[in-house]
């Protein structure tokens, strides 16, 4: 089996397409999403149009394969905080919580509830944020864990993504408690907008980091665990795993399952056509300015 896996597409259309396109050349036999379908991008609708499409043409079991992000849950839940007469979320910057209050107001004021219903359907461990017992999200699909954030912990009250391999420690020993005691064989993230694959025994001591730029067969021992981060499909960023991040390349992953325990990860770097360069800095030319001074593509 093979998929095609992508997270944080963040609103922008036009960057999918291509990443799309590119996507189908190599005939993946489903397609997973790690969340932020929106927030930060521009066209909300569009987007959710586009990818629930998708989703629409998958079989039950791809359709399980897709799990909401922190900018989707706080759009379709529509929960603002309000701190000292300014809406604020203890999730994320001024900036981008602005973008998400107008991309809900986007959706409810052109009709849509019916998009944002969609993505609230996809799966969350905790219903409602509440600051002091949020608790992550993400889908259990078979022998793999999927989770927009890195750390799903039911104490955390911020997104804790897996940026370290103490962190990573943390999110299999919480995942392993949520399902019983089984240790999750494959974690795939999102959130950090970095590309990372790396392989832990089962004490969580780091087996292996690999290289992203280049493919690899990886075979899991008994009690390994594998995590991915797909890194984001609009707003990549540097790192010293992936020092060639750059505003003209979009991201996603290919994994190929050979066999039960013998899996290829492949990243897929897509260069982007000029024209579609700047359609993130052109966020006036769309809406009359009303998003001027919110976005940007960083």
């Amino acid at each position: 089996m093979k998929v095609a896996l992508f997270s944080d597409v963040h609103a922008i259309p036009e960057i999918w397409d291509v990443i799309y396109a590119h996507m189908q050349t190599h005939h993946p036999d489903g397609y997973w999403c790690l969340g932020d379908i929106i927030g930060r991008g521009y066209n909300p609708i569009r987007m959710t149009q586009t990818l629930k499409l998708l989703y629409d043409s998958q079989p039950p079991e791809h359709q399980q394969a897709w799990v909401k992000g922190n900018h989707d849950l706080n759009i379709t839940e529509g929960t603002f905080y309000v701190l000292d007469g300014k809406a604020s979320n203890v999730m994320m910057n001024s900036r981008d919580l602005a973008i998400d209050i107008w991309h809900h107001q986007r959706l409810v004021n052109g009709g849509r509830q019916d998009l944002l219903e969609w993505i609230a359907q996809l799966p969350v461990y905790a219903p409602n944020i509440i600051p002091d017992t949020f608790a992550g999200v993400h889908a259990v699909h078979g022998r793999f864990v999927m989770t927009h954030d890195g750390l799903v912990d039911k104490h955390e009250s911020v997104w804790e993504p897996c940026k370290d391999d103490a962190h990573i420690h943390d999110q299999v020993q919480t995942l392993t408690t949520f399902q019983n005691g089984t240790v999750p064989r494959i974690i795939l993230n999102g959130h950090t907008h970095i590309p990372m694959i790396a392989l832990y025994d089962a004490t969580t001591q780091l087996v292996q980091r690999y290289n992203v730029t280049q493919a690899h067969t990886i075979h899991l021992g008994d009690k390994q665990t594998l995590v991915v981060n797909t890194g984001s499909v609009s707003f990549p960023r540097k790192d010293i795993n992936f020092p060639n991040a750059t505003p003209n390349c979009a991201l996603y992953a290919l994994l190929h399952f050979t066999s039960p325990d013998d899996v290829v990860v492949q990243f897929e770097y897509v260069r982007l056509p000029k024209d579609t360069l700047r359609i993130p800095h052109d966020y006036d030319e769309h809406y009359g300015g009303e998003l001027k001074g919110l976005c940007s593509h960083e």
